[in-house]
């Protein structure tokens, strides 16, 4: 148990505030790599809804263009 052993030796140099500023030091650490993958998770998210803002954008272009077509043919039609 290298830890304990670590921690012991801390105690014993500095006393409880060392073992605070060691457990700060450790959250710290802790803190920067949640903050990490939060980061990562946001630019997959981020990609991930330009992505599907991208298809649907295209969607709908092509739905606009379907319903101009369905509205010359229909205008073609009643004129013939």
């Amino acid at each position: 148990m290298p830890e304990s052993n670590f921690i012991e030796w801390i105690v014993q140099q500095t006393g409880l505030a060392g073992v605070a500023i060691l457990a700060l030091y450790m959250l710290n650490a802790v803190w920067k790599k949640h903050c990490e993958d939060m980061r990562v998770v946001w630019e997959q998210t981020r990609s991930a809804l330009n992505h599907n803002t991208e298809i649907l954008t295209r969607l709908l272009e092509r739905l606009d263009l379907d319903d101009d077509r369905r509205e010359r043919q229909k205008e073609d039609s009643k004129r013939r």
